[in-house]
Formats: C-alpha cells, structure tokens, sequence
C-alpha cells in the first residue's frame, strides 16, 4: 500500500529592493511571502510573467514593484503577463504595484485557474492590451481602486472565454467578484473598459468605466444570477454613467 508523502513549502520568504532583468521572481507551494520594491524588466519570450505565483501559495504580500517589457509570445498560452496568480494561489495582496509598457496581448495584473479571495488595490496599469484580468474560475477575489490607462483590447477583463456558456459555470466563470472604485482612462481604437464572458454574484461599485461589454449570454443571466451595478441587478448600458457611491 502506497502511503501519500507531504509537501514541504518554502515560506516567509522576502524579495526586496531588488533589480532584475532576463528573468522574474516565480513560486509554487510558497506562503506568507513578501515582494516589494522591485524593478522587473526586459523578460524573454517564454520565460513567463514578471511576477508569478501558483499552487497554493497563499498570504503573499506584492507591493511596490515596478514591471515592465515583458517579451511577446507567440506560444498558445501566452503567460505574457506582470503579476500572475495562479492554480488555487489564494488570500494574497497585490498592492501599489506599477505594470506598464507591455508589447502585444500583455496583460498587467491576472489570475487562472482557481486563484481566489486576493485582494488588487491601487494598482496602476498603464500601455497593455489589458489591465486586470480575471481568466478562469476565481471565486471572491477584490479589485479596488486600481487604475488602467492606455489600453488596447479591456481595461478589466472577466472570464472572457466564457461567453459562449448559456449559464455561467461553477467551475470556470468569476463568482463573487468585488469591482470597486476602479478607473479607466485612454483606450486605444475601439478598446473597452470592461469585458465580461462569464460572471455570477458580483458587486461594482463607483467604477469609471465608459464603455462596457458583456457577452451576449452574461446579459441574459446578469439578473437571475445576482450580478450587481451600482445596488442594482438591472443589466448596465454599454456606457454606464459614473456613480461615486461607495468610494
């Protein structure tokens, strides 16, 4: 009989004040981290995001640092990101962090696959193709008076891919998303300020965002699965008017 072995995690660890360029700062099965007030830059391609954090590394604190120049990929799953968290990376806080000036489908600020119940505040996310990016089934993560400018696809993106669902999924839509105090500004083209695919039980409030989408299905359940705009379950115009209210 085979007898199941532990895993041993690298906690409490500190990457501060650091300059790094050619590779980034990545963790697995690490917790109770703290990264902050660094400069990352000039990244490869495939070398993978900025800053990365999956399976289960939880309660990390990232603040302060300053990402930039992450090289395009051309690959099928891009991870062309600067702050990534992933695969049930979860209670982590992502704050005061400066993301800008990524080539391509860059993204800013993301979490996939079951990265929950972390906090993005008052970041800044500047010259990418999207700013904060929720991909697949995070459930109560918190974006909170964070700022994107010059964007070129969506300024907020949530669970994109699944805007061919009929109904939101419980294992790959965003669930109990709290969207607050955030601002858009600059969209480049036809940019959007948000993008939803999928999406259940979440909550904006006194967001800036002047042009909106939500898929074609999301509309048809926005109410029904108590999504949230400003109080109310009435699905939002393509150009909600700005309500302060909450900030």
């Amino acid at each position: 009989m085979l007898k199941a072995s532990g895993m041993d995690s690298a906690d409490h660890i500190e990457f501060v004040g650091n300059r790094m360029t050619g590779r980034g700062i990545y963790g697995a099965l690490t917790s109770y981290g703290t990264i902050s007030g660094n400069t990352i830059s000039r990244i490869p391609c495939g070398i993978g995001p900025g800053i990365w954090l999956m399976t289960f590394s939880n309660g990390w604190t990232i603040t302060g640092n300053d990402v930039s120049d992450i090289a395009v990929s051309a690959a099928a799953h891009y991870m062309q990101e600067g702050i990534r968290l992933g695969s049930a990376a979860d209670y982590n806080l992502v704050t005061n962090n400066n993301v800008h000036d990524l080539p391509g489908d860059g993204r800013a600020f993301n979490t996939d696959v079951d990265a929950s119940w972390n906090t993005f505040s008052r970041n800044q996310a500047s010259n990418v193709a999207i700013g904060f990016n929720e991909q697949m089934s995070g459930w109560g993560n918190t974006w909170e008076y964070n700022t994107v400018t010059n964007y070129r696809t969506y300024g907020f993106g949530f669970r994109l891919m699944d805007a061919k669902l009929t109904l939101p999924g419980m294992s790959s839509s965003s669930n109990m998303a709290v969207v607050r105090c955030n601002i858009t500004s600059g969209p480049v083209g036809k940019a959007k300020a948000l993008g939803v695919g999928g999406m259940m039980n979440a909550r904006f409030t006194g967001n800036t965002m002047p042009l909106i989408w939500i898929s074609k299905n999301a509309s048809t359940y926005w109410s029904t699965y108590d999504n949230r705009w400003n109080g109310s379950t009435v699905l939002p115009g393509k150009n909600p008017p700005f309500d302060p209210t909450g900030c």
